[in-house]
C-alpha cells in the first residue's frame, strides 16, 4: 500500500513512552492522529508520503507540565522575572529596567525574587521599589509564591498601615514601630493579588494566555495542568479562545476545592473536550517548609517551637474530599510538609472508606518533605504524585536552607521520586511555573541527576532518589497525561492518539547527563499541525 495523505516522521531515535529505549524508525502522522509508529524498515510502503528526516534527533511525545499557574505565570513572565538577582537593589533595579516604558500599566507585577541568595538573607522592603516606583503600584511574588514584595503605594492603596490586623493564615512584616515593612506572608499576599487579578479585563487576559501559549510551543509542551487561584477565574476567556480556535494546547483546569460540589459538576460537564477540560479540585493543606510554613510532623530543626500551619480548615478540606470524591471528582492537594502530606493521605483513606474503592484519580501535590512511613501509601491508596523536580536545590548546595529547616534525615525523604516510583504510584512531573521556569528541561535534568546548576553535590543530592531518564520522560508525559486520565489520548506515541509531538535538537539518549539542562526543543506539532520551528 502506498500512503500519500500523511506526513512521516523520521528518525533514529523515537521515544515512544511505551518502552524505554529509542525506537529507529518513522512516527506516521495523517491529520491531526498518529496512524503508526513503525521501524525504519517499513519505508518502502510510505514512499509517495510527506517525509521530514531529523536524523538522530530525538522524537517523543509532546510535554504535559502538570502543575502550574498559568495566567499568574504569564503576567510574571512578560512583567520580568527576578530569580537571578543577586541582592535586593538588583532586583528592584532589574524590574525597572523591564517595566520603565509601561506607562499605562495601573499594576506593575513580576516576581519569583529568593531572597535566600541575598547577603544575610534578609527580606525586603517597601523602600527600596519606592526608590524606583514612588507612584506606582508593585507587586511581585517570591521564588515560592508564599510571600510577595510591595511597594509603600500599594500598601496605601489597600488601607495597609500599623493598625491593620494581620489575614488569617498571613503575617504583614512589621518593623520595631509596627510599621509593615513592605513583604507579605502567605495569605496577606495571596489575598492581594487575587484582588489585583480580579481588575483584569479579559481582552488583557487573553494576551497573556496568547503569549504563554506561544512561549509553551517553543518548548515542545502541548499540554498544562492549570491550578488555579481563587481570585482570577479565565474560565470564559479559555472557552471564548477555544470556539475560535485559539487556545492550541490541551488546558486542563481546576478550580478552588471549598466550591460547592454541584457547581464542580457543572463544571465537569461543560468542560470535557479535547483542548479544555475541567480536571477536579485544588486545595492548600499547608505552605512550604522554606517559608516555616508548611506542616511538619516534628518541629523544624532550627526552630524547635514550630511545626508549620494549615492554610485552610483542615476539617472541612477533609469533608469536601469525601463529597467530592463520592461525586467522581478528584482532589489535587498542595502539601509541602511531611505532616501536609501525611494528612491529605488520610484525607484520601477516609474517602474510600466512606465511599468504597471509585477510582478517583486523587493527587498530592509537591511533596516537599515525606515521611518514609507515608511513602508505601502512595502505591497502595493510588494516589499521584504530582512533583516539581526542579524545586530540588538549584545552587549553592552546602549552605541550602533545609540543612538547618529539616536536617539530614528529613532531606533524605524530601523529593523521594525513586521511592514513590517503587510503591507503584504513578508520578507526573511539572514546573509550578512561575515558581520554577516553564522550561521542561531543567526538570529532566534535576530528576535524573539531583544535582544543583552548577553540579553540586558530588555524585547528586539523595543520590538514592534519582530516576533514569526514560523514567522522567515518562513523568512528563504519560504521567502527566494519567494525572489528568487522557492517556488513552496523549502522552505517548501510538497509533491513534493526538498528534502532539516534541523533536529536539540532539539524540537525548546519547549525551552525559549533566548536558540534559541545555537540551533545546527545535520543533513541535500539535493536533498534527508544526506550530513552531527553531
Amino acid at each position: 500500500m502506498m500512503h500519500t495523505d500523511c506526513t512521516i516522521l523520521r528518525s533514529r531515535s523515537i521515544f515512544t513512552g511505551t518502552t524505554k529505549n529509542p525506537l529507529d524508525g518513522m512516527v506516521v502522522l495523517k491529520k491531526n492522529r498518529i496512524a503508526d509508529v513503525v521501524p525504519a524498515e517499513a519505508a518502502g510502503q510510505y514512499k509517495n508520503a510527506k517525509f521530514l528526516d531529523y536524523g538522530d534527533q530525538t522524537i517523543l511525545s509532546a510535554f504535559d507540565d502538570s502543575h502550574m499557574h498559568l495566567l499568574l505565570g504569564a503576567i510574571n513572565d512578560r512583567g520580568g522575572f527576578l530569580r537571578d538577582a543577586e541582592n535586593e537593589e538588583a532586583a528592584a533595579k532589574l524590574f525597572y529596567e523591564s517595566n520603565k516604558d509601561r506607562k499605562n500599566s495601573k499594576w506593575l507585577l513580576g516576581g519569583a525574587w529568593d531572597h535566600f541568595r541575598w547577603p544575610g538573607c534578609k527580606l525586603p522592603r517597601a523602600e527600596t521599589l519606592d526608590r524606583y516606583f514612588p507612584d506606582r503600584c508593585v507587586f511581585l511574588e517570591n521564588k515560592e509564591g508564599h510571600g510577595a514584595w510591595v511597594n509603600s503605594t500599594t500598601l496605601r492603596y489597600f488601607g495597609i498601615g500599623k493598625d491593620t490586623p494581620d489575614p488569617e493564615f498571613g503575617k504583614y512584616w512589621r518593623d520595631d514601630e509596627g510599621n509593615p515593612t513592605g513583604y507579605l506572608h502567605e495569605s496577606a499576599g495571596s489575598s492581594m493579588l487575587n484582588k489585583i487579578l480580579k481588575e483584569l479585563d479579559k481582552n488583557e487576559i487573553a494576551d497573556y494566555v496568547r503569549w504563554f501559549i506561544k512561549t509553551a510551543h517553543s518548548l515542545g509542551i502541548c499540554a498544562v495542568s492549570d491550578l488555579q487561584l481563587g481570585g482570577l477565574n479565565p474560565i470564559e476567556v479559555y472557552e471564548d479562545m477555544d470556539e475560535r480556535g485559539e487556545l492550541t494546547i490541551r488546558l486542563h483546569y481546576s478550580p478552588p476545592l471549598d466550591m460547592p460540589v454541584e457547581e464542580h459538576l457543572a463544571l465537569k460537564a461543560k468542560h470535557c473536550g479535547e483542548r479544555l477540560r475541567y480536571s477536579g479540585a485544588k486545595e492548600f493543606l499547608d505552605g512550604t517548609p522554606m517559608g516555616y510554613t508548611g506542616l511538619m510532623i516534628d518541629p523544624y530543626s532550627d526552630m524547635p517551637e514550630n511545626r508549620g500551619a494549615p492554610l485552610s480548615d483542615l476539617e472541612k478540606v477533609k469533608a469536601q474530599v469525601i463529597a467530592l470524591d463520592q461525586a467522581g471528582i478528584r482532589s489535587r492537594l498542595h502539601a509541602c510538609g511531611d505532616m501536609a502530606v501525611r494528612l491529605g493521605l488520610d484525607f484520601f483513606e477516609e474517602a474510600r472508606r466512606v465511599n468504597g474503592a471509585s477510582g478517583t484519580r486523587h493527587a498530592i501535590e509537591h511533596i516537599e518533605a515525606c515521611n518514609p512511613n507515608d511513602i508505601p501509601r502512595f502505591g497502595k491508596l493510588g494516589v499521584i504524585a504530582a512533583v516539581q523536580p526542579d524545586h530540588l536545590p538549584k545552587y549553592d548546595f552546602a549552605n541550602h536552607p533545609f540543612h538547618a529547616i529539616l536536617g539530614g534525615e528529613r532531606m533524605r525523604y524530601s523529593w523521594p521520586f525513586r521511592s514513590l516510583l517503587s510503591t507503584g504510584a504513578h508520578i507526573g512531573f511539572g514546573t509550578d511555573y512561575p515558581v520554577a521556569p516553564l522550561n521542561p528541561w531543567r526538570g529532566v535534568f534535576r530528576a535524573v541527576t539531583r544535582l544543583t546548576d552548577d553540579f553540586q553535590p558530588n555524585g547528586g543530592f539523595s543520590p538514592e532518589e534519582k530516576i533514569s531518564l526514560s523514567d522522567a520522560l515518562i513523568a512528563y508525559t504519560k504521567g502527566s497525561a494519567y494525572v489528568n486520565e487522557r492517556e488513552d489520548e496523549i502522552g505517548t506515541l501510538e497509533a491513534g492518539k493526538y498528534a502532539d509531538i516534541a523533536i529536539l535538537d540532539r539524540n537525548i539518549f546519547s549525551v552525559e547527563p549533566e548536558d540534559l539542562m541545555n537540551v533545546k526543543n527545535a520543533v513541535t506539532f500539535f493536533d498534527g499541525d508544526k506550530v513552531f520551528e527553531q
